[in-house]
């Protein structure tokens, strides 16, 4: 049997593996959410400038904020 080292760990994955890849994935998930935030505000945007076109073209008026 061979002896080890004591810095050295037993496990074939670093002791510290689940902060590693959860810090990772939250980084991930964030800019996720991010890029999803983005998107839906460029559609809220664009369907207020579509809504304001329509009430004033159609509803014959100053658009209702």
């Amino acid at each position: 049997m061979a002896v080890q080292a004591e810095h050295e760990s037993p496990l074939p994955f670093p002791p510290n593996w689940f902060t590693a890849v959860s810090e990772n994935w939250w980084a991930l998930q964030s800019a996720q959410w991010q890029a999803a935030s983005a998107w839906q505000q460029a559609w809220a945007s664009m369907q207020q400038e579509w809504w304001d076109e329509w009430t004033a073209r159609w509803a014959g008026g100053a658009p209702i904020d």
